[in-house]
């Protein structure tokens, strides 16, 4: 099935989860997922407060949020999208990707690919810094 979590003050954290898909939404607190598999969607929505994804795969995973750093560790997806105003992206995937990537101010590094999925990110103040293990 699927799985939603919100929360209007507080942390969320969703841990050894395998299901269809997860949408978690915060307004202010801090967002973590860890050995999650969703065989389709992972949405993170949030105003304030970190994201955190560890151990993570879906075919498509989408993160929005104002303010707060997106940290990926040993994550996968098809197609990534991560959009935030002000953080920093950083953290490694699995496999190869197409990257498009824009920052206002800040420092962008990839590890750019030819082939693979498809990874959009964009800030308008952070650094964007992914890996590929």
């Amino acid at each position: 099935g699927s799985v939603r979590a919100e929360a209007t003050t507080g942390k969320v954290n969703l841990n050894d989860i395998k299901c269809n898909s997860i949408d978690v939404e915060t307004t202010t607190g801090n967002i973590s997922l860890q050995n999650v598999i969703a065989e389709a969607d992972i949405s993170i929505s949030a105003d304030t407060g970190k994201i955190s994804l560890l151990s993570c795969l879906s075919d498509s995973l989408n993160i929005d949020t104002n303010t707060g750093d997106v940290k990926l560790d040993a994550c996968d997806a098809n197609n990534i999208y991560i959009e935030t105003d002000t953080g920093d992206v950083m953290g490694y995937l699995l496999t190869p990707k197409i990257f498009d990537t824009d920052t206002d101010t800040g420092d962008v590094r990839v590890e750019q690919g030819t082939s693979g999925g498809f990874c959009k990110i964009r800030t308008d103040t952070g650094d964007i810094n992914i890996e590929i293990e």
